[in-house]
């Protein structure tokens, strides 16, 4: 495999599609993508793999795009990842915010509180873990805001459990 044909792969599935519409031949390729960038570093993957992530979690290939993203310096992959946090497409937030908790970073804050403020319970939930590994004086506010409108038990215990660590 050559990089320009890898890029090109990740270029032409941004993202990849829906599992239930994912071959086993379009898989492979990724995963032969992936293991590619795994050894042969290149910061222009970055940007392409966190955006590539299709609905669900690609049989188990999607988590191993973050051991990828980890080979690269935070400052190369934080601004990626803060414009694909404000992706349209959930499963890209999803993998994100995942991929997000190993880079916690404050220049992250704006597009995880949008999440913790406008998604489903999934992504609530990884959003607090983000702040929860962030453990900054700026997510400490944000999650008593949170406290104040959300109505979920499960999530607002969860939250509550993270300010205790914090304040701990």
């Amino acid at each position: 495999m050559k990089v320009d044909d890898a890029l090109m792969f990740l270029r032409e599935h941004q993202p990849m599609p829906s599992d239930e519409f994912l071959t086993e031949e379009l898989l492979k390729k990724y995963d032969e993508v992936r293991a590619y960038f795994y050894v042969n570093i290149d910061k222009r993957c970055i940007p392409l793999f966190l955006n590539s992530f299709g609905f669900i979690d690609g049989y188990g290939v999607y988590q191993l795009v973050e051991d990828v993203i980890l080979l690269y310096d935070p400052v190369d992959v934080i601004p990626y990842l803060k414009e694909a946090l404000s992706s349209d497409i959930y499963s890209i937030r999803y993998w994100c915010l995942q991929i997000a908790s190993s880079f916690p970073s404050e220049d992250l804050l704006l597009p995880v509180n949008n999440i913790l403020m406008n998604d489903d319970f999934d992504l609530k939930y990884c959003a607090l873990a983000f702040f929860e590994v962030l453990n900054s004086p700026l997510s400490i506010d944000l999650i008593e805001g949170f406290t104040f409108y959300e109505k979920n038990n499960e999530l607002l215990e969860y939250a509550y459990k993270v300010l205790s660590s914090m304040s701990s």
